[in-house]
């Protein structure tokens, strides 16, 4: 199963002909293409009879559900199991989009599952209110995507900047280890940036791939303004940083501090540094065995 690395593109086949059966591997091998070819990673949602196949012909893609439903093995006929998910070779899983939607308890526990099976969970919120109730379950990604732009070719990264502004601030508050989505209305590149800008990681899209008359030449357009926007907005301590890991992914806070300091930087200014709330973009910070560790985001 790929791991995935942000910023990230993910496309929402939901259930439009372009995207099925056949039609999906031919989006799938440009998403490939596009993929060995630059650093911006794009994964996709197929539909539910779509996904074994996709991931058996393009392993190295993402592949999400766009549902899944919180129950264990047994007798739930017609539901989604998260455990088939996984076993098909799912990455992560779409929850509570706004075709979709599910109670605030069922939330919770998707969440917990995927936290279980180790799927990314992105689940989607249409308001800062809603990323807010959702941050505090911890999931691996939040999408914010306003209902009413969905499919309009009017990206809310424009219409309501002041949306993913807040919604941003609300989740990194409360969970500031998750990742935050933008979606609705992305069609052009300069929207991918605009989302970036906005402090993002990534977006969600689905007609403005899907229904294209031209996918690649669009999900191109998208990854070149993500390149180009991180490359500017590249945060000016993670040359620093990428020198202290030296090709690790991990480092007790100990180590890194001795690294820090070897490279020049005073101890004390380190250890203000490396819990500072401007860094956690760059490290994030786990536990093992009762001692702190970081892990250099990629």
């Amino acid at each position: 199963m790929p791991r995935i690395s942000y910023p990230f593109i993910l496309v929402n086949c939901k259930t439009y002909a372009e995207a099925t059966g056949d039609n999906v591997l031919k989006l799938s091998k440009i998403i490939h293409n596009i993929n060995e070819s630059y650093s911006v990673q794009i994964g996709i949602a197929p539909q539910f009879t779509d996904i074994y196949r996709v991931c058996l012909r393009y392993p190295d893609i993402p592949v999400f559900a766009q549902h899944m439903d919180p129950i264990k093995p047994g007798s739930h006929t017609g539901h989604i199991l998260p455990e088939s998910l996984k076993e098909a070779g799912c990455a992560g899983v779409i929850i509570n989009h706004s075709e979709r939607r599910i109670r605030i308890d069922e939330i919770c526990e998707c969440i917990n599952i995927c936290r279980e099976l180790e799927l990314i969970s992105v689940v989607c919120a249409s308001t800062p209110e809603i990323c807010m109730a959702i941050a505090t379950f911890s999931p691996d990604i939040v999408a914010i995507e306003p209902p009413e732009l969905i499919g309009t070719g009017i990206p809310v990264s424009k219409a309501k900047p002041e949306v993913v502004k807040r919604a941003v601030n609300a989740i990194k508050k409360i969970s500031p280890e998750t990742r935050i989505f933008c979606g609705a209305g992305i069609t052009k590149g300069e929207d991918v940036s605009k989302a970036l800008e906005l402090g993002t990681d990534g977006i969600l899209v689905a007609s403005g791939v899907v229904k294209a008359k031209d996918p690649e030449k669009v999900l191109i357009e998208f990854v070149e303004a993500a390149e180009s926007t991180i490359t500017e907005k590249r945060h000016p301590l993670r040359d620093l940083m990428e020198k202290a890991f030296a090709g690790k992914r991990a480092l007790s806070k100990r180590a890194l501090v001795r690294r820090l300091v070897r490279l020049g930087i005073p101890e004390e200014f380190v250890d203000q540094k490396i819990v500072s709330a401007e860094i956690q973009s760059i490290l994030r910070k786990t536990y093992k065995n009762g001692e702190v560790y970081y892990i250099l985001q990629e």
